[in-house]
């Protein structure tokens, strides 16, 4: 291969702060290379609280990065938050224009990219800016086709799910990244990169809820059809679970999550004998034998009311719980023991792990669900440079089309606006 391609992705996390680097296959596929990261809690709320403490630590785990991959780091594709993003769905409607071969009507590419971008056409506070348009759903004189590109018809509509966000996150996140002196590519709401980095195309299509358990944070993302329905946010995470421990075991938050990783169980079985853990107290010189169950009778209540907190509000946002078949857990809070279990008993769907779907040559355990939304980015660079180095009219459905349109304007739109606040 004469021009050896890379991809860069940075993931800043509630909790962790990770770095990676891919190659792109002759085969038009992915190889991770480079994998780095360290612990950060520099960001709440969404908003990063010591900005020379996050780009110190992107240096750190970017320069590491790039040892291992022998190369310079190209510009990166990186995460927001969720915390401050707000999703909806808009309608467009427009006229088919289009000409067939018999002089009738008939949806071209441009009708399709007109119906997306009147659906666009909705009016932002001052302090957002649209980061995603996703058109998720199609109809030709009002019934649904998947795909409109050569249907017959007089009316065309779209339904486009628009996620904003808001202006200071991304200044805060163009501004640190750049004070580590490097490049900003692309910014992708989280949640939309998790799903990238562990869905695969089936469940995409037949409707699956995504739940990504951070440290302070539980994104959730309801895809079908191959396109985002819902997104949102519960402000309950992993973290909540050790801080539980450690207020129960009267011991450290560090020790907590210790014991939360090594013996934290939801689901225990009854014994005989109880078996018995050794926990530091904290602020004493001492230790206490405390039955390792307790650790599930206080695990297990934050753990269902989180995930029953998640069913409520989906439950809410799409008026009917039947709409997905299935749940993926993923992110550092889907590590929990019986997490799975717990999930399928709560929503009565079949649940499983997401791992990421990436082939890797590095040591790392790359397929652990903490680097969901790190592979997910990876991915979608890998998408953005296909669709911007194929002809238009080999697109083979609508969503890859306006996929690209709705990026290059996103892209062109940020860099824009970043250009002209670093400039003023």
């Amino acid at each position: 291969m004469k021009n050896k391609i890379y991809y860069a992705s940075l993931d800043i996390g509630t909790s962790s702060i990770a770095a990676a680097i891919s190659i792109r296959k002759e085969s038009g596929t992915l190889e991770l290379i480079s994998l780095a990261s360290q612990p950060l809690r520099a960001i709440k709320n969404g908003i990063i609280t010591n900005l020379e403490t996050v780009s110190e630590a992107i240096r750190h785990v970017i320069t590491k990065a790039e040892m291992i991959a022998g190369i310079n780091i190209p510009p990166l594709v990186i995460n927001v938050g969720s915390t401050q993003s707000q999703g909806f769905q808009s309608h467009g409607i427009v006229a088919v224009a289009g000409v067939g071969s018999h002089g009738e009507r008939e949806v071209t590419l441009n009708d399709i990219e007109r119906v997306v971008e009147m659906a666009n056409s909705v009016s932002v506070p001052a302090e957002r800016v649209i980061l995603h348009s996703i058109p998720y759903r199609f109809l030709v004189d009002h019934v649904d086709v998947e795909e409109p590109h050569g249907t017959s018809g007089l009316r065309l509509e779209s339904e486009v799910y628009l996620v904003t966000q808001n202006k200071a996150m991304l200044e805060s996140l163009h501004k640190v990244v750049t004070k580590a002196g490097y490049k900003v590519d692309e910014i992708i709401l989280q949640s939309i990169a998790s799903v990238e980095g562990v869905i695969d195309e089936e469940e995409k299509k037949m409707g699956t809820l995504l739940i990504d358990i951070g440290g302070l944070l539980t994104d959730y993302v309801f895809i079908k059809n191959n396109g985002i329905v819902l997104t949102g946010v519960i402000p309950v995470g992993s973290d909540h679970i050790t801080k539980d421990l450690a207020y129960g075991l009267k011991t450290t938050f560090h020790q907590a999550e210790l014991l939360k990783i090594k013996h934290g169980k939801i689901l225990v079985e009854p014994k005989s004998a109880p078996e018995y853990m050794t926990v530091p107290l904290a602020s004493q010189n001492r230790t206490a034998r405390i039955p390792k169950h307790v650790l599930s009778q206080i695990i297990e209540p934050r753990v269902s009311e989180l995930l029953t907190l998640i069913k409520n509000q989906v439950a809410k946002d799409l008026k009917n719980n039947n709409l997905y078949t299935s749940i993926v857990l993923t992110g550092g809070g889907a590590l929990t023991q019986d997490i799975v279990e717990i999930a399928e008993d709560i929503f009565h769907l079949p649940a499983r792990i997401g791992k990421p779907l990436i082939t890797s040559s590095v040591q790392e355990d790359v397929y652990s669900p903490v680097h969901a939304t790190l592979i997910g980015l990876q991915r979608l660079a890998l998408e953005k440079w296909n669709r911007a180095h194929k002809p238009q009219h080999h697109f083979s459905t609508p969503h890859e089309l306006h996929a690209t349109h709705s990026s290059n304007a996103s892209r062109s739109k940020l860099g824009a606006y970043f250009k002209n606040l670093f400039q003023s």
